[in-house]
Formats: C-alpha cells, structure tokens, sequence
C-alpha cells in the first residue's frame, strides 16, 4: 500500500484518485477544479496530449535551479497540455468504460 498525500493506505491509483478529489476543493461558478492529477496519465495513455522536450538536467542550489547546458544527462518536461483533450477523453472512457478481467 501507498499512503496518501492526505492519509489513508491505498493499493489502487483509482481509490487514490478518488481520495485526492474528495480532499481538494472546487471554486467558481459552476463549481470547477484543476486536473493537474489527470496529466500525468493522461500522457502515459497518449503521449500527444502534451509537448515533450528534453533538457540538460539542472541542479538544485540554494533554494534555486540552477541550469548546466553542458550535462549530458537529460530530463524530460512534459509541458502544453491539451486542456480540452484531456477532460475530453476522461469523460468520453467513463461514459464507455470497459471492465476487465484480473486474475
């Protein structure tokens, strides 16, 4: 199990999810929150949901990001998110989910 930012064990990403929404508020009106949480798997599931771009990998220095142009390791920064793809097909797989099978 996995403890959750809020407490709470959780051996599923779905009843972690579910936990992160109930924790989170909503403002507006319509009543409405950011889907930050949905980003990153969204991207697992289709990559072209976002822009990737690969960087020489920065440092952390005195509070501060340092960047070393020169370092050949490299990170990745998943950035420019489809913000009307995303919400788009979340909705559209819940509506037409499919379950299945464990074993």
């Amino acid at each position: 199990p996995v403890t959750g930012r809020h407490g709470g064990q959780f051996t599923c990403f779905g009843d972690y999810s579910v936990s992160l929404f109930e924790q989170y508020g909503m403002w507006g009106n319509p009543p409405g929150r950011a889907l930050f949480d949905m980003a990153a798997v969204a991207v697992v599931k289709d990559p072209g949901f976002a822009e990737k771009k690969e960087i020489p990998a920065p440092v952390y220095v005195n509070e501060k990001w340092v960047e070393r142009p020169n370092n050949p390791r490299k990170i990745t920064i998943w950035e420019w998110f489809d913000i009307y793809g995303i919400p788009s097909d979340f909705f559209k797989t819940m509506d037409d989910y499919k379950l299945v099978k464990t074993k």
